[in-house]
This record gives structure tokens, C-alpha cells and sequence, in this order.
């Protein structure tokens, strides 16, 4: 209550604390993250000036190609300190037929994946989670996406975290 007995309220969120660099592809060379082409393609993946097309900001993470595409988008953190972590992500898009885009983390040789996200069209957001990641002292963490999608497959990719469980 204010000094005079009127009511506030406040709205608050927390955020968690994210160990990826640029989770949300605004700096300005995205260096942070890399491509990794799988089916011989060498371009169809970039990041894009388009706030309508992200979650927050300007920038995201944009795929179409008009042939097929197989690539994964992905940052290796090193120094995680030892806990259980969580990893989410913002997709969306459409006409990637019957193939797979998911959220994968990678500490030492585990592998952990999310269930196959289906992409249902523009601003039509999935937020793939993974939970109980194990990171065990002096772990290298690498967290990405995998797409493999139709000819034609488009999509967007913002806001990718990974943050302690505690």
C-alpha cells in the first residue's frame, strides 16, 4: 500500500539465469552460434531482421530452402558447473513434411532429445523442453536444434536457453 492507504500491485517475472551466449540471435554477428549443413547444402539457414517473425527483439534464426534441407544450429558452453539443467527453445513453421525438427543437448557422449516437434505454421510457436540435463564438473555442454525438412520447409528459431534447475 502506498503512504496515503492505496492499493499497488506489481506484475514481476523472472527470468532464468541463461548460459547460452545470444539466445535470442540479436548481437550482430551471431558468432556464437554455428551451422552445420548435413545434406550438401550450403545455404537456406541465416538470421533475420523480422521482430514479427520472433519471440523477442528483432532478430531469430530463419531455414527455407526450395530443395530439401538436413542442418543442425547449435553452441557449445564450456565451464558448466555441475547441476541439473534445462533446455527450451521457440519454433515455428511449416511444410516440412514428414520429417523431424527437435531440441537435442549434448554433455560429454550423452545425448538427451526432444520429441519430434511438428511445426503447424507462421507464429504458431512450439516450445520444446528438456529437463534433467546432467552436467557433471568440468563439462563441455553444446545445445542446438536438428531440422531435416521437405523442399520448400520454413521455419523460425528464437529464444534458446539453457539454465540450472535450482
Amino acid at each position: 500500500t502506498t503512504e496515503k492507504g492505496g492499493a499497488v500491485t506489481a506484475n514481476v517475472k523472472v527470468y532464468n539465469e541463461n548460459l547460452l551466449k545470444d539466445g535470442s540471435f540479436e548481437a550482430e554477428n551471431a558468432d556464437a552460434w554455428k551451422f552445420t549443413y548435413l545434406n550438401g547444402a550450403t545455404e537456406g539457414v541465416n538470421f533475420e531482421k523480422k521482430a514479427a517473425d520472433a519471440i523477442t527483439g528483432e532478430m531469430e534464426c530463419h531455414f527455407w530452402n526450395t530443395a530439401a534441407q538436413e542442418f543442425t544450429v547449435e553452441q557449445t558452453i564450456k565451464n558448466v558447473p555441475v547441476g541439473k539443467y534445462t533446455a527450451t527453445a521457440y519454433i515455428q513453421g511449416g511444410d516440412v513434411g514428414d520429417h523431424v525438427v527437435n531440441l537435442y543437448v549434448i554433455v560429454g557422449d550423452k545425448k538427451y532429445e526432444s520429441e519430434a516437434i511438428v511445426l503447424e505454421g507462421w507464429v504458431v510457436w512450439k516450445t520444446p523442453m528438456i529437463k534433467d540435463v546432467e552436467v557433471p564438473e568440468g563439462s563441455e555442454v553444446t545445445v542446438g536444434a536438428y531440422v531435416k525438412c521437405a523442399s520448400g520447409g520454413w521455419g523460425t528459431m528464437d529464444d534458446f536457453e539453457f539454465y540450472a534447475q535450482e
